[in-house]
């Protein structure tokens, strides 16, 4: 009887692996195509399942697993922002982790790690809002400089972006996790006119 009901339970911790195998699939698709996720941010580079073929090769870094085109494209420098039309986007001297990305062929994107904490700065030939983060609007404040500091509350999660213009170009800079409104504050100060 023991022996039946040990089989049992490894069948139904079988089960349960797959299953949550298959929502965490459900959730790269999320990010591969730039849907809202629990992070609520646009995370850069999050490919499709590894497929055999050449052919499949190709579609998948094209497209997501449910088949809707990959808005995402990695590039391997902020010159390559030019295509677009956004140059001057930088980092700090001391970033880390660096990577680039064009999204939609129109948001330039940088994440990078900045003391311990994540960032990902954006710029867009756009009026719309390109910081990709999503929630109620807690407070407002004008920085020198032109910058708009804002606090968002997303469910329990409170995190800031700014956001400014600059000769037609609008920016974000934004970390869900880990900032403090004064070190988005700094990091806006050292990087606007960079």
């Amino acid at each position: 009887m023991k022996k039946l009901t040990a089989i049992i339970i490894a069948a139904i911790m079988i089960f349960a692996l797959v299953a949550c195998t298959g929502n965490q699939g459900n959730a790269e698709t999320g990010k591969a195509t730039g849907g809202e996720t629990e992070s609520a941010t646009v995370p850069a580079t999050e490919s499709a399942e590894p497929v055999e073929s050449d052919e499949a090769t190709e579609t998948a870094s094209d497209t997501g697993i449910d088949g809707v085109p990959n808005p995402i494209e990695e590039v391997g420098s902020a010159e390559d922002f030019e295509a677009i039309g956004i140059t001057n986007l930088h980092t700090p001297d001391s970033a880390e982790n660096v990577k680039y990305s064009i999204i939609d062929d129109k948001i330039a994107q940088i994440d990078f790690a900045y003391y311990g904490v994540e960032y990902c700065l954006r710029a867009a030939k756009t009026e719309d809002d390109i910081s990709g983060l999503y929630g109620d609007t807690v407070s407002e404040k004008e920085l020198s400089g032109g910058g708009t500091l804002t606090e968002i509350a997303d469910g329990e999660k409170t995190y800031f972006k700014v956001e400014w213009k600059r000769n037609g170009v609008s920016f974000s800079l934004a970390n869900v996790e880990g900032s403090s409104e004064d070190q988005l504050r700094d990091l806006f100060e050292e990087i606007r006119y960079k």
